[in-house]
C-alpha cells in the first residue's frame, strides 16, 4: 500500500473529513487532497502531521514514504520500522 493509501484509508477510518484532518494536521485541504488522490508525495514532515492528526503510528506512513523513494531511486530493499518502545513493525 502506498502512503497516500494509508492516508486515504486512516481518514476513511477516522470518519474525519478532509477539513477535520486539515485543522488537526494544520495542512491545507487541497495539499491533503493532492496526497490522497497521489498528486503529491507524501514528505516526511506532512507524513507525520497526518500521522499527529489521525492518531495513527507515525512508523507506519514513513516506512511506506521511505519503501516509495528507494524504488522511485532504483533501489529494492524491504523497509521495516516500530514506534520506540513498541512490538508492531511496518
Amino acid at each position: 500500500m502506498t502512503a497516500n493509501e494509508i492516508v486515504r484509508q486512516w481518514r476513511k477510518t477516522s470518519t474525519l473529513t478532509l477539513n477535520g484532518l486539515a485543522q488537526r494536521s494544520r495542512l491545507s485541504v487541497p495539499f491533503l487532497s493532492d496526497i490522497e488522490h497521489g498528486r503529491r508525495q507524501v514528505s516526511l514532515r506532512a507524513a507525520r502531521a497526518i500521522a499527529e492528526g489521525l492518531e495513527q503510528p507515525v512508523a507506519e506512513i514513513l516506512a511506506a514514504v521511505l519503501q516509495e523513494r528507494l524504488e522511485a531511486a532504483g533501489v529494492y530493499l524491504r523497509v521495516s520500522l516500530r514506534e520506540p518502545g513498541g512490538t508492531e513493525e511496518w
